[in-house]
């Protein structure tokens, strides 16, 4: 198995949870839960195969992360506790870990495409969207990627450190996900974002 498919995996499984915790602190039923997880943990993926001409069918040979997901999904509903103290942070950590592997993996998928350097940050940036803008209209949330913890802006970065081959080492792939992780962890902790319109129109008042 290569570096890539394990940020995959890492990314499936990290929406999946997101997913999960998301349906239950909305107190969705099973079917919620099981349908909020699958969406977020395969709904930007998808999208991205639309955009840089992936084959959809790439999606449905994952039969294995299905099941992957649904272990995910059976272990949150029997042990709810492990999670549920502080929802907040595995919601925030879990979504982290898929953001920034998703846009690492899908990015690298994109050089192998449409090597060019819109469709290697488009792909990085629809891909660690996606499926949270999927959970977070589902569980009538604001996307949080419109307002919360440069959420766009880390699937961004991940997306030009591709394109210049930052990521060419496993070693240099594994310290980046680290940083990016800590980074967008940091950023939700002290609340920094980018500058809204609220917050420029008052600027310029001033």
């Amino acid at each position: 198995m290569d570096y890539f498919a394990i940020l995959n995996i890492l990314g499936i499984v990290g929406f999946a949870i997101s997913g999960a915790l998301v349906a239950i602190d909305e107190d969705f039923d099973l079917m919620g839960i099981i349908i909020l997880s699958y969406v977020t943990a395969f709904g930007g993926g998808a999208m991205r195969n639309l955009l840089i001409g992936a084959p959809q069918s790439i999606l449905w040979e994952q039969s294995n992360l299905f099941v992957i997901v649904l272990v995910v999904i059976v272990m949150l509903c029997i042990f709810p506790y492990i999670f549920t103290e502080y929802l907040t942070f595995w919601i925030d950590l879990s979504d982290s870990i898929g953001l920034v592997c998703f846009a690492i993996q899908a990015a690298s998928l994109a050089q192998h495409y449409q090597p060019s350097f819109g469709a290697t940050i488009m792909a990085a940036m629809i891909t660690a969207i996606g499926g949270g803008i999927i959970r977070d209209v589902l569980a009538k949330r604001k996307p949080k990627f419109l307002y919360s913890g440069l959420y766009g802006t880390f699937a961004f970065i991940a997306g030009v450190a591709v394109y210049f081959g930052i990521t060419a080492s496993t070693l240099a792939t594994t310290l980046l996900i680290i940083l990016l992780v800590i980074g967008r962890m940091f950023a939700i902790k002290y609340e920094v974002n980018l500058p809204g319109s609220r917050k420029i129109s008052r600027e310029k008042a001033i």
